[in-house]
């Protein structure tokens, strides 16, 4: 089953609680070349477990205490299509800050895998504020042509029964959204962030 590196729909939200507990849900839809003969669903059974287990094996590399990996999975659509599903349950935001990068083992080529979120945190004496990176100067420019992002988006959602005292992201009924296109997100000259900041109880 050869994935398309970077040929990626994301969908991720973050919902938080009162008390700033919550949750990250991951929706990664993945498409392989179309040139490509394909995955049958009896190949990619037989892949799955495999798969699944080696991502599973790479979150809990970088879940810290007080972070869970609630869900992971990997379902077949059709023969060019997959779809990765990643849930993780914080104890507070602050806790986002303590997840690891993505490491390639000695010798191997970086992970290009969906991987768990990165967040930087900063406690201020009134509010916390909260940064996701989006997009990493550089990252994938040389994983394959601009060409095969075309029409991928990237969109970040998140939900807050906590107050939100300011973003830079787009209010849209009862949440905040974030949407980059994928050719964006490969070819920043500049690290992309959505941030917000959310007051303290």
């Amino acid at each position: 089953m050869a994935l398309c590196a970077g040929c990626y729909d994301f969908e991720e939200t973050i919902v938080l609680a009162p008390d700033l507990s919550g949750s990250i849900t991951i929706l990664v839809t993945i498409y392989q070349d179309e040139n490509d003969p394909g995955t049958s669903r009896e190949e990619f059974a037989s892949q799955r477990d495999e798969i699944v287990g080696q991502m599973k094996e790479q979150a809990g590399q970088q879940i810290p205490e007080g972070v869970r990996l609630a869900q992971l999975d990997l379902e077949w659509l059709d023969e060019h299509r997959s779809v990765f599903r990643m849930e993780i349950e914080f104890d507070h935001i602050r806790k986002l800050q303590d997840i690891k990068p993505a490491e390639a083992a000695e010798g191997e080529d970086p992970p290009t895998e969906p991987a768990v979120p990165d967040f930087e945190i900063v406690e201020k004496e009134d509010r916390w504020v909260i940064r996701h990176r989006l997009g990493e100067k550089g990252a994938g420019q040389d994983l394959v042509p601009k060409e095969a992002y075309e029409g991928r988006t990237f969109v970040f959602s998140m939900r807050s029964q906590a107050k939100v005292l300011s973003h830079n992201g787009e209010a849209i009924g009862p949440e905040v959204r974030w949407q980059k296109k994928m050719t964006e997100i490969v070819t920043t000259n500049a690290d992309i962030w959505a941030e917000w900041e959310i007051a303290k109880e």
